[in-house]
């Protein structure tokens, strides 16, 4: 299986030692052994398979997983009811700033290796906004020595989207470097239209153009300079393809019959790694780092489905904010193994412990907590 062809990873693991090494900035380099599980063996294969784009949501001719023949992951859903269940993957779930914030691929899956909480980009940004240090990095000190004859010059995606862009952090950045000595700022803007509303960057323009006046009320040169929509110029690889057998890549382009054969595809390739798993006497996860074909419409705050000025409805591209199962299961899964009832609210962190309790091994007490309990007989 390769990322193009299913985007279905297929990982196992040696858990028998972690080795941590650190550099200049730490001390001497050390390592230890995971305690041993007291119920759990050690020695079982383990495949962990994460699904692309592949979340939790109402069954409608909209949701693509539910429209597509996918027998294999409904057969995980509907099977032994303690070996299935939803994780959060958006939001304060894999360090992101709020709930109204998607997940991807980046954040995903740093959750499902780190086993812990970790601030991600959009949010480290803010703090370093929020307390300056910023702008006592060496990066800015480098070319705030340019202010006084030169021209900052600043591209990015222009929306909330949240994902790839925070209108917010455009504006508090602005006003920090023509407070910090920017004499002379351009701003080349990449409309979005993928994870906000088709035609809401005119919105935006218009909200940037103001904040660019005040400056120049205060003696500040601030002016958009150029600007492009981000699937044709610079953001975007994959979306304007189709037949990507991929719930995430194909979903991407909106095309809701391609995505429905992505789904059925990407079904498939579950089932060639669980008969492979099957032959080995192994365990299998099979989960997924962020929603998106499962909701491929825009809709309003009741759920219903956004129309256009035309009537027709309006598809949404981006990912979502919908939760992604888990399932545990394979010959080599001990018995009286199932998921706790405890953790309603766990998220894609609370993974990696889980695959190492099934390795045979407790996880270090800073892991968010395992999915799993054993249950005796």
């Amino acid at each position: 299986m390769n990322k193009q062809n299913s985007q279905i990873e297929a990982k196992s693991v040696d858990m028998h030692k972690i080795e941590v090494r650190r550099g200049s900035m730490g001390s001497t380099d050390f390592s230890w052994k995971l305690a041993v599980h007291p119920k759990l063996p050690k020695g079982k294969p383990v495949a962990v398979i994460v699904l692309d784009g592949w979340g939790e949501a109402n069954a409608d001719k909209f949701n693509c997983i539910h429209v597509a023949e996918t027998p294999t992951m409904d057969s995980l859903k509907l099977g032994a009811p303690d070996k299935w269940r939803l994780v959060r993957a958006h939001g304060t779930a894999v360090g992101l700033p709020t709930e109204d914030d998607m997940g991807n691929s980046e954040v995903g899956h740093n959750a499902l290796g780190a086993g812990r909480i970790y601030a991600q980009g959009a949010k480290l940004v803010d703090i370093a906004l929020a307390t300056g240090k910023i702008y006592e990095g060496e990066g800015f000190k480098y070319i705030k020595e340019s202010f006084e004859t030169g021209t900052l010059h600043l591209i990015g995606l222009l929306s909330d989207g949240g994902v790839h862009s925070r209108l917010d952090q455009l504006q508090l950045l602005l006003n920090g470097a023509s407070e910090h000595g920017a004499k002379r700022i351009r701003v080349h803007i990449l409309t979005d239209g993928r994870d906000v509303l088709d035609g809401s960057s005119v919105g935006f323009v218009e909200t940037l153009e103001n904040d660019l006046a005040k400056l120049r009320e205060k003696g500040v040169d601030g002016q958009i300079a150029s600007g492009g929509g981000r699937m044709y110029v610079t953001m975007d690889r994959y979306e304007v393809r189709v037949n990507l057998p991929n719930g995430d890549m194909v979903g991407h382009t909106g095309d809701i019959v391609a995505t429905v054969v992505a789904c059925k595809a990407a079904d498939e390739a579950v089932k060639m790694i669980l008969d492979a798993i099957e032959q080995v006497g192994g365990i299998y996860v099979v989960t997924a780092d962020h929603g998106n074909a499962e909701d491929m419409v825009k809709r309003n705050k009741k759920g219903e489905p956004l129309l256009d000025k035309e009537g027709k409805i309006q598809i949404l591209t981006s990912h979502t904010l919908q939760p992604v199962p888990i399932a545990i299961g394979g010959p080599g899964l001990a018995p009286g193994v199932g998921f706790r009832k405890d953790l309603p609210s766990a998220g894609l962190a609370n993974i990696a412990a889980t695959v190492m309790n099934l390795h045979g091994f407790e996880a270090p007490s800073d892991y968010e907590p395992t999915l799993i309990e054993v249950v005796d007989n």
